[in-house]
């Protein structure tokens, strides 16, 4: 059986950065991209993280940390599904940032294990949609 730590950050090595698509800060972004995203509530721990750095950082490109990354999206969510047990030892997809969608391409044991990733993939804040018509469901 593994241990927990070393199951920690299993899903940060299923992030697919050359093909994450970001868009660079800009003086230009408007306010309704500071929305929460698909559950409507905010992450303000990390958004006042995130704040103290000065100008605000857009949701899809806020790090871990509250710091600018442009796959911040994609690190956070990660981090979530590493945070929980029903997704944390899910080793058979990968994810990719699209702006503020997370997309997943791969494949799972059957559809509890997708639904429990696309669950908590829709409560970190700044995912606005979750693409998963590039998984393949196991059928049972």
């Amino acid at each position: 059986m593994q241990n927990k730590v070393d199951t920690l950050m299993n899903w940060q090595h299923n992030i697919v950065f050359n093909d994450c698509e970001y868009e660079p800060a800009n003086e230009n972004r408007t306010y309704s991209r500071m929305k929460p995203g698909l559950t409507d509530t905010y992450d303000r721990e990390l958004r006042e993280k995130a704040s103290i750095r000065g100008n605000p950082v857009p949701p899809d490109c806020m790090g871990v940390e509250g710091e600018y990354d442009p796959f911040g999206l994609a690190k956070r969510v990660a981090k979530a599904l590493d945070e929980q047990p029903q997704t944390a030892d899910i080793n058979t997809l990968t994810l990719r940032q699209k702006g503020n969608t997370i997309v997943y391409v791969g494949q799972v044991s059957n559809q509890q294990a997708l639904d429990a990733v696309v669950a908590t993939t829709q409560q970190v804040d700044g995912t606005h949609a979750v693409a998963t018509d590039q998984v393949n469901v196991a059928s049972s």
